[in-house]
């Protein structure tokens, strides 16, 4: 979802899930990943087949 340009809300929306529970699986996703922000997470995803362009 975030390869899909969604936001935090909107995930959370979509997950029934809070924000801040979002905030904190980005946050994690970023540190297993080594990735300084969202843009490097989405081209992680991209770049390793993790994304399509249909993401919900």
């Amino acid at each position: 979802m975030i390869a899909a340009g969604r936001t935090n809300a909107e995930i959370a929306g979509a997950l029934h899930l809070s924000h801040s529970t979002v905030k904190n699986y980005i946050a994690a996703i970023q540190d297993k990943l080594g990735t300084r922000n969202r843009v490097e997470i989405a081209a992680w995803a991209w770049d390793n087949g993790h994304a399509t362009s249909q993401e919900t």
